[in-house]
């Protein structure tokens, strides 16, 4: 598929204003006893964003193309990946297709709506390097330079590398009880969120630190810091580090075009010791790399590994039946989605979901944990037994040894990219 950009200018702008809403006049202008009444939708208003998503959807709509139920940022034709997928983020758009000549043309019409920039091929999207290879039909996704001015800014550029993004010992860090300065949080602040978009977007291997680190953000203790120190500087050390999608052997086991999408779903029970929690965590793979992922303190106490992982299940099948949904929308047939396959380590996890009979074991249980068992006899999701030693959830639910985080990338499909 092509995938174009094209970047609108003061985007904004093209909103028009369904509110009486008045302004102080500028410096220089005038009388400062007068004011301005706004047409249009200006920067810094609240509404801007909405009044602009309107004029957006509303000119879309004229060309063809309507938002899709499972994420409306996403325009597509009734034909899906067959005609040609818009990708709004705001300002900046991706127009991903088969037949260029079409996204030609449909840049030239979205062109006499709004003052656009034409970026050309995709090499960059927020804050990601893309780069493809034609040959092997692989795309790599890479935060390089953004992970290159993140290290700028907290001046860790000298500093030791790390093989791993968290020591084991720190895995239960406890509140701080004395208060940290107002810079201190700041800085602190600043960090996990320059940490938690890199993992948001291309780092899952930072998934669970990032998460730990971020419940300390009100309040954090100098072994916190020099435990998000220790992470940057784990980015720093593997700034190359990336995820790469395709390849030509897909498909060719079953002779159909399938993405091999799956998904893997663990927790460490009792993990946290502060509170007895445990962390679930899940990823799903498409194309020989992962498309989602969570690391996420589970909400109630459980009382057992067995309860645990059934938890665990459950957010992993939340997420796969939205997935499911999108993919049917941009019209993707695979088998390989129709039912999911989520793969677990903790055999009573699985038969709890598969087996409504076991009754006694589960009557504790919240009722809406129980939504991966009707999605397995909806015939939605299909659950799998794989190894401890093979799940690739593992690291999304504790901190691994060195050695141990070396697997994690490796089982994620991460690797690094030269440029």
């Amino acid at each position: 598929l092509e995938i174009e950009q094209m970047d609108v200018n003061i985007a904004f702008l093209h909103g028009e204003n369904d509110k009486e809403v008045y302004v102080e006049t500028p410096t220089g202008f005038g009388a400062r006893t007068k004011v301005c009444k706004l047409l249009r939708a200006l920067y810094g208003l609240k509404q801007s964003p909405r009044l602009w998503q309107q004029k957006l959807r509303a000119e879309f709509q004229k060309l063809g193309y309507l938002p899709l139920n499972s994420d409306t940022s996403i325009y597509a034709t009734p034909d899906g990946l067959l005609g040609i997928v818009i990708i709004t983020y705001v300002d900046d758009f991706l127009l991903i297709g088969p037949d260029i000549q079409k996204i030609q043309e449909l840049k030239q019409k979205l062109g006499q709506i709004f003052s656009m920039k034409d970026l050309g091929p995709c090499n960059s999207f927020l804050g990601i390097r893309i780069t493809r290879n034609r040959k092997n039909c692989t795309i790599h996704l890479v935060q390089d330079q953004y992970i290159d001015k993140v290290i700028q800014a907290f001046g860790l550029l000298e500093a030791r590398d790390v093989s791993a993004p968290m020591d084991v010992s720190l895995k239960n860090m406890v509140p701080y009880e004395s208060e940290a300065s107002g810079p201190e949080i700041k800085e602190y602040q600043s960090g996990v969120g320059s940490t938690m978009y890199a993992m948001v977007q291309t780092r899952p291997d930072i998934a669970f630190t990032t998460g730990v680190l971020a419940r300390f953000s009100h309040n954090p203790s100098p072994t916190h810091a020099k435990a998000l120190n220790r992470s940057i500087r784990y980015l720093k050390t593997t700034r190359n580090l990336g995820i790469t999608y395709g390849g030509q052997s897909l498909g060719q086991k079953s002779g159909q075009a399938l993405l091999d999408y799956h998904g893997f779903s663990d927790s460490d029970y009792a993990g946290d010791l502060a509170g007895r929690k445990s962390t679930s965590g899940y990823v799903f793979f498409m194309a020989g790399g992962p498309i989602s992922w969570k690391s996420s303190r589970q909400h109630a106490v459980t009382l057992s590994s067995t309860e645990a992982e059934y938890y665990a299940l459950t957010e992993a099948a939340k997420e796969a039946i939205w997935q499911q949904a999108l993919l049917k929308e941009l019209g993707y047939q695979g088998k390989d989605q129709n039912p999911v396959q989520i793969l677990g380590d903790n055999t009573g996890a699985l038969t709890l979901a598969e087996n409504p009979e076991l009754h006694q074991r589960c009557k504790h249980i919240d009722i809406k944990r129980h939504f991966i068992r009707q999605e397995v006899e909806r015939g939605s999701i299909s659950l799998g037994y794989t190894p401890t030693d093979q799940m690739a959830a593992d690291g999304l639910t504790k901190p691994l040894s060195a050695a141990k985080h070396k697997d994690f990338i490796q089982q994620l499909g991460m690797e690094r990219i030269e440029f």
